[in-house]
């Protein structure tokens, strides 16, 4: 009964490594330091701007994201003429989906 007893790690190399790495993460994490505060800042203002886009009609949303600086009642003449056209409600259902035509089309 005095058999010497093998050592797990050789016995076991992939687990040894696997056990390895991880724990090789684990110190990383530890020691990599950094500031959480900036990180939750900008999820916050991040979170603030979506929801005043959020709360804007899709024309106001037009009026920014086209290149050309053209105004609100520019767009909206635009648009209404072709909706006109097409026999469409000037709803902002309707804007947001012409918005998001003209997008795909750009």
């Amino acid at each position: 009964m005095n058999a010497k007893k093998e050592n797990w790690f050789k016995k076991h190399p992939v687990w040894t490594g696997v056990i390895g790495i991880f724990i090789l993460f684990i110190l990383i994490g530890i020691f990599s330091g950094g500031d959480n505060n900036n990180s939750t800042s900008y999820t916050k203002s991040t979170s603030d701007t979506k929801t005043i886009v959020e709360k804007m009609t899709a024309l106001e949303q037009m009026e920014i994201a086209f290149v050309g600086g053209y105004s609100y009642d520019e767009i909206k003449e635009s648009i209404d003429s072709v909706m006109q056209q097409y026999e469409l409600s000037m709803t902002n259902e309707n804007y947001s989906r012409f918005g998001s035509v003209l997008v795909t089309l750009r």
